[in-house]
């Protein structure tokens, strides 16, 4: 499939000559599609078209299959993946760390709440009864905070160290 998607590209990109653009657009299946011809573009797509330029009449046709797929989708590290792939990889792990501090944060209100119906009781079954949900709330912070550490960790270290491996600039990740 990437094959034909090259060539697609790379004759697009040699027929520089007749237009200087080309639009490119995916469905819902995943396909990407190339043309130089909006009208061809199904109209419930027209709203997400890529549009590139194509080098002038005076400008250089020729290139490799790897130009005009770069030309077409960009810059990519050595697996084929672009800037969109890792910013929503950062992205994607970013709501994780969001949502792992709203959840360490809901638990240590929680946590704060009970300690202060702990000390204000004077009822010695109150109080073993808050003592077991006070030790259950402290694991459950234990947790919340590994899991935003683990997520801060994947977000700061892991996350670049595999973008640096796969050859992306460092400020895709970002």
């Amino acid at each position: 499939m990437k094959g034909i998607l090259m060539i697609m590209a790379f004759l697009l990109f040699a027929s520089a000559g007749r237009t200087d653009e080309v639009l490119k657009w995916v469905d819902e299946r995943g396909v990407v599609h190339f043309t130089d011809n909006a009208a061809s573009v199904p109209e419930k797509y027209r709203e997400q078209i890529d549009r590139r330029e194509l080098p002038g009449e005076r400008e250089s046709v020729s290139g490799t299959a790897q130009e005009a797929k770069e030309v077409m989708e960009g810059p990519q590290d050595r697996y084929g993946r672009g800037e969109d792939y890792w910013a929503k990889r950062a992205n994607e792990i970013k709501d994780q760390l969001d949502q792992a501090q709203r959840e360490y944060e809901r638990v240590r209100l929680e946590y704060n709440d009970l300690v202060a119906k702990y000390n204000a009781t004077r009822s010695r079954a109150k109080k073993r009864q808050y003592q077991k949900q006070i030790e259950s709330l402290q694991e459950q912070l234990n947790r919340r905070r590994e899991d935003t550490e683990r997520t801060k960790q994947l977000l700061e270290k892991t996350l670049p160290e595999e973008a640096e491996r796969a050859g992306a600039p460092a400020e895709w990740v970002k």
